[in-house]
């Protein structure tokens, strides 16, 4: 978990990421009330079904796939020896079942790990929740192992507001209709962004309180230094959740 404050000010600011930014909302799955979002003055953004995957807002004008990660990520890892591509390069449709799969292999212990630690935690984790929470995910792929975490509020009548953030489009169309059905009554907000534009834009978007989730698998996707950064980058916040 990635801290908590009830008087956080930060949260995605709509005009930078409507002119080149880097996330993508894919979709508003509304329970039994709004997420505690700022008002920049957009309309509604669009339901299901939605359009090929674009790393910007979906409130923005359509417009070709530009990302300036992409960009830069695609040629600066190939150039290298070894050559190499950012492990968010490969979430893709297949490359999200791909790894689905492996999370399922008896040899893949991680999933199975974080789902026990989940289990035994999940009334603690989620006491401090209330009906004005906003809870983000980082890298949320299926967010099977975090549905814990909101049934765990579900039995306690509360109802957040959870957005998951993931590289991958499909995972998170799938979580979020499954989620949905499961566990009604959360309102859900999905972007498609990998891990630094996604923290960008909860902090600019929503309004305190915000609880933070990045479960431990998802920092192998960064290289040791990067994982440091990243990390510090949260702790340093100057205006936390």
């Amino acid at each position: 978990m990635l801290g908590s404050s009830p008087c956080g000010s930060r949260s995605f600011a709509c005009a930078k990421l409507c002119c080149g930014g880097r996330f993508r909302l894919v979709n508003v799955l509304h329970g039994h009330r709004g997420c505690p979002e700022r008002d920049h003055g957009n309309p509604e953004p669009f339901p299901f079904p939605f359009d090929r995957p674009r790393l910007r807002d979906a409130r923005a004008p359509a417009g070709p796939r530009t990302s300036t990660r992409y960009g830069r990520d695609d040629p600066r890892g190939l150039s290298r020896s070894p050559k190499r591509l950012e492990p968010y390069l490969f979430y893709d449709r297949r490359g999200s079942e791909l790894f689905e799969q492996i999370c399922a292999l008896d040899e893949y212990y991680v999933t199975r790990t974080e789902r026990r630690i989940l289990e035994a935690n999940a009334s603690k984790i989620t006491s401090q929740w209330t009906d004005a929470t906003t809870v983000y995910e980082l890298g949320s792929g299926s967010s099977e192992k975090t549905e814990l975490l909101l049934a765990q509020a579900s039995r306690r009548s509360t109802r957040i507001c959870y957005v998951p953030t993931d590289i991958s489009e499909s995972a998170l169309r799938l979580a979020s209709q499954r989620l949905s059905k499961v566990i009604p009554g959360h309102h859900i907000r999905a972007f498609v962004a990998d891990f630094e534009s996604a923290l960008d834009a909860v902090f600019e978007r929503f309004r305190a309180p915000r609880y933070g989730i990045f479960l431990g698998g998802n920092i192998g996707n960064f290289d040791a230094g990067g994982a440091l950064s990243f990390l510090r980058r949260v702790s340093n916040s100057k205006q936390p959740s």
